[in-house]
């Protein structure tokens, strides 16, 4: 069965819900640099980790080509 029919969702893009990124929270180091690689600003990912004080690089395909994650270069999160 597709997810895509189940999830009502019309395509392959699927939000993590928030109780499932909070448990994860706690084993990152404070006010980290975290790359989301597939995440949206629209992310749940990207909003909590934020709220939490870490600085998140978010890229996603749909920001365009150059944000592909088989050819994007990873950024320096030093």
């Amino acid at each position: 069965m597709k997810m895509d029919i189940v999830a009502n969702s019309k395509n392959d893009e699927f939000y993590t819900p928030l109780y499932a990124i909070e448990p994860i929270t706690k084993y990152i180091q404070p006010y980290s640099t975290i790359w989301c690689p597939f995440d949206t600003e629209d992310s749940l990912f990207v909003k909590r980790l934020r709220e939490l004080g870490h600085t998140v690089i978010n890229t996603h395909i749909g920001m365009g080509e150059e944000y592909d994650f088989f050819k994007y270069e990873v950024p320096d999160c030093n």
